[in-house]
């Protein structure tokens, strides 16, 4: 059972690998799940195995990559300094900047948003910080959109410093 779950998980990865490269090459419109299990030398079943549909591999790798980032930084939006978090947040995502450049290509970077949404709300104890917890999910996805549309110009500090003054600014209507 153990080389199969392993097996599974290297097919996965290939497929995903092979979805990347080919992302890279082509618009992602235009690829088809053969061009993919070609690319990664597997056969359909085991695409299907693993996935639904060549979405869904980048949701999950999507997924991974933010499971991973949230356990490697231990960063918590309520418990950090907001400037410390955004800072390591927009790091990880200046990091990040190929893929997510690829994704942006493809106009399918509106996935990030729901893992922004998703990290964001894994802390909603009720319906007060569920507001506000998508309120700043979707404040700090188009500060990202911008950023990213714009070839992250800016360090991550900076990005952060913008975010954290617009808090600062609060009540003020100027």
């Amino acid at each position: 059972m153990k080389n199969l779950q392993k097996r599974n998980s290297t097919v996965s990865q290939d497929i995903t690998n092979a979805l990347l490269k080919l992302m890279k090459k082509q618009n992602f419109n235009e690829i088809t799940i053969v061009d993919i299990v070609n690319e990664a030398k597997v056969g359909r079943v085991s695409f299907y195995r693993n996935f639904s549909s060549k979405e869904d591999v980048i949701k999950k790798y999507l997924d991974e990559i933010t499971n991973n980032f949230m356990k490697e930084s231990q960063i918590h939006i309520y418990r950090d300094d907001l400037k410390k978090f955004l800072t390591i947040l927009f790091t990880h995502l200046k990091n990040n900047f190929d893929f997510a450049n690829v994704l942006l290509k493809a106009n399918i970077i509106h996935f990030v948003e729901d893992e922004f949404d998703k990290m964001f709300s894994r802390n909603i104890v009720n319906y007060k910080t569920a507001y506000s917890s998508y309120f700043f999910s979707g404040g700090v996805y188009k500060v990202y959109y911008y950023w990213l549309s714009n070839g992250c110009i800016e360090t991550p500090e900076e990005i952060a410093n913008i975010v954290v003054s617009f808090f600062k600014k609060k009540g003020n209507s100027n």
